[in-house]
């Protein structure tokens, strides 16, 4: 069995610039054996509700830095999977509620001895529903659960399992934001060895 996961284990480095509870609550780096950076984004809209991913981004995000990426849907096009193809070998991409290519609903990955979900998270009702994700994590029986959609950046810690909402990658209008317009987001952790300092 797995051990469980703790906040030793478990650190993050949140690259959202929006509105958002919780992220100091995953602070730091993913911690598990050897694996490398891992970067987790979504619901992008490109072009149907932004032209591109923020210049700051795209900065930060170079060939041969990062080794996994986890992308909670919403890429829209083939170009916008591309792209992320150059950025790392090991992408996952899950459906989102306005995706135009064939993804799964739903998927389950290991990054070094972690267990991770990905949703898009249209199918979480109600959208973003703390007790609903939840139940969702202990029917996929993981560690840690990303999902998105809402576009808001969500990090926290709820019955000792993680969750992560990246925000949406672009800043993309959301209906379901009444307030101030949505900032761009995405999240970034980093996977180490046991014995790393």
């Amino acid at each position: 069995p797995r051990a469980p996961v703790s906040r030793g284990e478990i650190l993050a480095l949140p690259l959202a610039r929006g509105r958002g509870k919780g992220a100091a609550s995953l602070p730091g780096y993913l911690s598990a054996p050897g694996d490398g950076l891992v970067l987790v984004l979504g619901d992008l809209h490109i072009p149907h509700r932004c032209s591109g991913l923020p210049v700051e981004f795209k900065k930060l995000l170079v060939p041969g830095k990062i080794h996994h990426i986890l992308c909670t849907g919403n890429l829209c096009t083939k170009e916008s999977y591309d792209y992320l193809r150059t950025l790392a070998g090991d992408v996952h991409v899950v459906r989102g509620d306005s995706e135009s290519l064939n993804y799964p609903e739903e998927k389950v990955v290991t990054v070094g001895q972690f267990r991770i979900g990905l949703i898009h998270g249209h199918q979480v009702i109600p959208w973003g529903d703390v007790a609903s994700l939840a139940l969702l994590q202990r029917q996929l029986d993981v560690d840690i659960l990303i999902s998105g959609h809402t576009h808001r950046f969500e990090a926290f810690e709820h019955e000792n399992k993680f969750y992560i909402n990246p925000g949406s990658a672009t800043g993309a209008y959301s209906a379901l934001e009444t307030g101030a317009p949505l900032l761009p987001g995405l999240y970034l952790a980093h996977v180490f060895g046991h014995d790393s300092p």
